[in-house]
């Protein structure tokens, strides 16, 4: 028996494709509307609404397919005898797959000359209630509610893995699909009649964000804690500053996020966005982790301190080698480095391709920062004063650094019985916690190497944009541009010439052509290899996106 789909979609972008490469697999459509009229007239085979419900859309549209056999045929269990045999028994088919987005009531929402009817007319309920009766049934039913889930849809079903893991993960974007609807269409009639709702406030990151882009209906939405916001920005803005001024370096760079199911499979890899309202969280815990570190220092009892030792010179000459490279001169003694020297260089490179590349570079050279019970300062941070203090739920250290505000300040207790006890266990505490600190932290690379493999090995032979991130005497590493994936380019893949290694300049040099890889350079590269046992991704180069210059 073939599979069903309903498809009922108002943003209709690639709606005919996905539709007709359903067909190919078997599926039988049903749709309605808009839809049903744009797949008919592609010359697909589909099936009208009310040719299953054998009821006519009535009240304009408003009534389509609230109806027992599009929700049962959605909502019923596959495994429990008793659905099957009441299906059975009236007539109902089964659906396997809602394909769904909604009216567009943010659009009219944000739109100059909306009225209250625009907007009334424009809140779907068939829709909502599809959505989560499938969402619901995930086990045996597919929701679809981005168009972006198209391509991967296909490959599943082609692949025979569109499994009970795959539309979890559907079901899950499907519910906060429909939330945000909800919250859009409450927060409206929430301003129109004036109702504080709910009595505290829970902002988002990205309603903030739209709150500093000057977004006219979240301003309006939360116009009473504009101000507050706004001043949080400008007391950012100068924690910033003033950090800046005196040398702390900013190692801003782009992380990726593996997306999994339940069961750890990869499902998508993506840059995680950092907006206004997370770098102005940053800087204030920043900023309440030195005071308290400061505060305790000069209390002169036993404390946990986030320390960071400068870094070796011979790392540090050979960052400045490569520097160079890029037309950077160091002023002042290598020696006599100071964090600022190091700030003011990243700076310099700021917004250009090989930022990125060496503000990662310049991290590795770094000593890894740890705990001690010894304030000797952090180093990046430019601060004499720092400890871990405002996340005591994620890290233990920090938990600690509580058990003392409150046995120091709260509870008054400095007696010597309580500092001798601190003296004693601290030292202990802090070793540990480092030391657990950097398993946890090899632990997070490893498994985030392995995914990041298992995710590349369904695109082998595919070709991808990407930056020569660094150089080696076997080979160039690649970094994809979209998720930060790296990968390396073997010296023996190099096939079109003889390549020697510049070690101070990192560059890899062709001998008869002349043709250079350096860091920054913007290439194409096809997947040649996955090794998920090793964790090692290998590409070849098709093609520089530039021509990069040659070497005289």
């Amino acid at each position: 028996m073939s599979k069903r789909v309903l498809i009922s979609v108002f943003e209709k972008d690639n709606i005919v494709e996905f539709a007709s490469e359903l067909v190919k697999l078997g599926w039988e459509i049903i749709s309605t509307g808009g839809t049903y009229k744009i797949l008919k007239e592609s010359g697909l085979n589909v099936i009208e609404v009310d040719e299953v419900t054998n009821f006519k859309e009535i009240l304009n549209g408003r009534v389509k397919t609230l109806h027992p056999f599009i929700h049962a045929g959605i909502l019923y269990k596959r495994n429990e005898q008793s659905h099957v045999e009441t299906v059975d028994n009236l007539g109902i088919s089964s659906i396997d797959m809602v394909v769904n987005n909604l009216y567009p009531f943010e659009k009219v929402l944000n739109s100059e000359n909306k009225t209250h009817e625009d907007l009334i007319e424009n809140i779907d309920i068939g829709g909502p209630s599809m959505i989560r009766a499938a969402a619901k049934n995930y086990n045996d039913v597919s929701i679809v509610v981005d168009p972006k889930d198209y391509s991967e849809i296909i490959r599943r079903l082609k692949e025979d893995k569109l499994d009970k893991d795959f539309r979890l993960y559907l079901s899950c974007k499907a519910f906060n699909y429909t939330a945000y609807y909800d919250a859009l269409i409450s927060s409206y009639f929430n301003d129109l009649l004036n109702i504080d709702f709910p009595e505290k406030l829970t902002m988002t990151y990205k309603k903030v964000n739209e709150v500093y882009a000057d977004n006219k209906e979240t301003v309006e939405e939360y116009k009473e804690y504009v101000p507050m916001l706004k001043t949080a920005l400008e007391l950012s803005k100068k924690i910033r500053a003033n950090r800046e001024t005196r040398g702390a370096i900013d190692f801003d760079k782009p992380e990726s996020k593996v997306v999994v199911d339940e069961n750890g499979e990869v499902l998508d890899i993506v840059l995680r966005e950092r907006g206004i309202s997370e770098r102005l969280i940053e800087d204030f815990m920043l900023s309440a982790n030195e005071v308290i570190g400061e505060h305790f220092y000069w209390m002169q009892v036993p404390f946990i301190y986030r320390i960071h030792e400068e870094p070796k010179m011979e790392k540090l000459r050979q960052f400045f080698d490569i520097a160079a490279s890029l037309g950077y001169r160091t002023k002042g003694k290598i020696e006599e480095i100071e964090p600022y020297m190091l700030a003011n260089m990243l700076r310099k490179f700021k917004g250009e391709v090989v930022e990125t590349m060496l503000s990662t570079i310049l991290l590795r050279t770094m000593n890894q920062a740890r705990y001690s019970i010894n304030n000797i300062g952090h180093f990046a941070l430019a601060t004499k004063y720092y400890t871990h203090f405002t996340s005591p739920i994620r890290r233990y250290p920090d938990l600690l650094v509580h058990r003392m505000i409150r046995t120091y300040l709260f509870n008054g207790d400095v007696s010597d019985q309580t500092i001798d006890n601190f003296i004693t266990r601290l030292p202990d505490l802090a070793e540990s916690s480092s030391e657990y600190e950097k398993r946890a932290v090899d632990c997070e690379r490893e498994v985030d190497r392995m995914k990041k493999c298992e995710y590349m090995l369904k695109y082998q032979e595919q070709t991808f944009r990407g930056i020569v991130s660094s150089v080696t005497n076997f080979g160039v590493f690649i970094t994809l541009e979209r998720s930060n994936i790296e990968g390396l380019v073997h010296i023996k893949a190099m096939n079109d010439d003889y390549y020697t290694y510049d070690q101070k300049n990192m560059l890899l040099i062709g001998r008869r052509k002349k043709k250079v890889y350096r860091l920054g350079d913007e290439v194409i590269v096809k997947v040649a290899n996955v090794d998920l046992e090793n964790q090692e991704i290998d590409f070849k180069t098709t093609m520089f996106h530039k021509e990069p210059p040659l070497v005289d």
